[in-house]
């Protein structure tokens, strides 16, 4: 989606894509050194919430000398953070495009991270957060088996994988062809994602809401002046759809521009993650918006979905 030619086309835009609060994989997070002890923070590291990744965000721009965006685009965790972004600095953006995230979180969605969060604190092995390094939990490889039932559909697993068992049949095996897909799955994320990081984005997550500090959530929400484009999976089990509607109805409300379009997938929440779907229906719908205003400077070139 982002490159040379592309949705978001490096030849015209000037790409910023930062790590976020929290990550392993390269910000600050619970694997840094904290400065008062000299050892890593592991899980002493302080609760941080979406609206301090979206502060961490524009201490990037501060940095870089950069007043305001033309748009600020986000998916799922990084949608929620596009949002609050919008939120607490609506004269730094033209424009916003979320995929498949909320501006509050629902008792269903933190169900699902809950009970992954208990597999890794439950884990033996994860010892308070002092865990070996470079030891793959079980915790959290059982964390990410639970994230893909909801993260996928029903139909998606039942027209991939073959019903018939192609393994042992005892309870320790992976009998089924979709069993074996999960053990891949999870031993893979296991070996590149660290728990204590992973404990804190889900909680972080989890406290997403627009309406604190602000008379609620609708009023919060309203702070969000730019034009918006919100993208829902009707499939979504993780954030379904009905929240993106909640988000948009309340833009609307206070006479924000906002629109919303509907996908349907059975790839669920992580169709946006699925090739196919990034170049048939997400590429489009973002590359569409982001450059809808800018027609008369663009390259003519750049005009592939100028149909739609």
């Amino acid at each position: 989606m982002i490159g040379p030619g592309k949705a978001i086309n490096s030849s015209y835009f000037r790409v910023i894509c930062p790590s976020v609060l929290g990550s392993p994989f390269g910000a600050t997070s619970p694997l840094s050194i904290n400065p008062h002890t000299g050892e890593k923070y592991k899980a002493s590291f302080p609760q941080i919430i979406p609206a301090d990744m979206a502060r961490c965000h524009a201490k990037v721009l501060d940095d870089l000398g950069i007043d305001s965006v033309h748009a600020v685009i986000g998916s799922s965790m990084g949608g929620i953070q596009a949002l609050e972004f919008a939120a607490q600095f609506p004269n730094r953006l033209d424009r916003l495009v979320g995929l498949a995230c909320t501006h509050q979180t629902t008792p269903g969605s933190v169900a699902f991270r809950r009970v992954q969060r208990r597999a890794i604190l439950a884990d033996p092995m994860y010892k308070d957060g002092n865990y070996t390094p470079g030891i793959p939990l079980e915790g959290i490889k059982v964390a990410r088996e639970l994230g893909m039932t909801c993260y996928r559909s029903r139909e998606e697993f039942d027209t991939r994988f073959d019903w018939n068992p192609t393994g042992p049949m005892d309870f320790k095996s992976a009998t089924f062809e979709v069993e074996g897909y999960m053990d891949y799955q999870a031993n893979k994320f296991a070996r590149l994602y660290d728990p204590n990081c992973y404990l804190l984005l889900s909680k972080a997550i989890d406290l997403t809401n627009l309406g604190r500090n602000a008379l609620n959530l609708a009023e919060g929400t309203s702070r969000i002046s730019c034009d918006t484009l919100i993208v829902g999976i009707k499939q979504d089990l993780l954030i379904p759809i009905q929240e993106q509607r909640n988000l948009v109805n309340i833009l609307h409300s206070y006479g924000r521009n906002a629109q919303i379009v509907e996908v349907d997938s059975k790839f669920g929440h992580d169709a946006m993650f699925n090739e196919q779907m990034q170049l048939d229906v997400f590429s489009p719908l973002v590359q569409k918006y982001i450059e809808k205003q800018l027609v008369d400077i663009l390259p003519h070139e750049q005009h592939r979905y100028s149909s739609l």
